[in-house]
């Protein structure tokens, strides 16, 4: 399979996953705390990842020539889930959802200037596309902003910079790259365990568990499509979270997507297959 099938093939997968997460991270917000979340994916992450981690050993995964850039993105990876988390409890999914989407185009725009990945007006057209889309789909209400809708603005800036150093440090491997993020979750959620401690039933458990799981895998295929493919490709797939958040909707909870949405999400597709589809005026990877 070529870089050109692979790296979007999975961002799409990804972005399934996390459409997942986050369907569950409401859930969960109602009756467990940030950081014992945040410890509960920290956890299951690093004992996903401990086969990877023990057989290419553990002084090879944390002591990379980049640390510096990993720890940067660790720290910007902690504060988008903490903030992702604090706004789902506050903000209505959707709201949350669209403020996410300004990411894969501030990703885009970012790696084009600082990392020299190649982009065209094609790509840049598909990111259009992918924001009138997520509008449609999600068309948010016009309730007046909140803390939790600053809380995800500043989250998505995060999750931006976490994507472009995704891009950066893919030389590292993708293994080390979430092994530093899951580490970060854990460190700075274990102090703050005591304080903010909940008793929680064993469904809420499975479902944390379940999160972890999916974070994980979620952010192990992200971490490879961009390492796989320049992320001015592979970004604007980054919308298709909303199609399948539609989808979930429909199977799950019977919500029947309108005209609006089916649009939405048909540009959103389009925009996706646009971006990914085109071929690149530089070398990729």
């Amino acid at each position: 399979m070529t870089n050109r099938v692979a790296g979007p093939g999975l961002m799409i997968v990804a972005m399934m996953i996390y459409a997942a997460h986050d369907a569950i991270a409401k859930h969960v917000s109602v009756s467990a705390s940030i950081p014992q979340m945040l410890a509960i994916e920290s956890l299951v992450s690093l004992a996903l990842l401990a086969p990877w981690i023990a057989r290419r050993g553990v002084v090879a995964i944390f002591n990379p020539p980049s640390r510096g850039l990993h720890a940067l993105r660790a720290a910007l990876l902690t504060a988008d889930i903490t903030m992702l988390f604090w706004s789902l409890s506050g903000a209505p999914l959707a709201d949350v959802l669209t403020i996410y989407q300004a990411a894969p185009t501030l990703t885009m725009v970012l790696a084009v200037l600082l990392l020299r990945d190649p982009a065209d007006r094609f790509v840049w057209i598909a990111a259009a596309m992918g924001v009138v889309g997520v509008v449609l789909v999600v068309q948010p209400g016009g309730a007046a902003l909140s803390m939790f809708h600053l809380l995800a603005v500043a989250g998505m800036f995060a999750y931006a910079g976490v994507n472009l150093l995704a891009r950066s440090l893919r030389d590292g491997g993708v293994v080390t790259i979430v092994a530093w993020q899951s580490v970060a979750l854990m460190l700075a959620s274990a102090p703050l365990l005591p304080f903010f401690w909940r008793p929680l039933s064993p469904a809420i458990v499975g479902l944390a568990l379940a999160m972890g799981v999916l974070t994980a895998v979620g952010s192990l295929m992200v971490a490879r499509a961009l390492a796989l493919a320049p992320a001015p490709r592979v970004m604007p797939l980054h919308y298709t979270i909303i199609v399948w958040a539609v989808l979930l909707g429909w199977l799950v909870w019977g919500d029947v997507p309108g005209p609006m949405a089916i649009g939405g999400a048909v540009l959103v597709i389009c925009g996706g297959l646009l971006a990914s589809a085109r071929p690149s005026r530089g070398r990729e990877p």
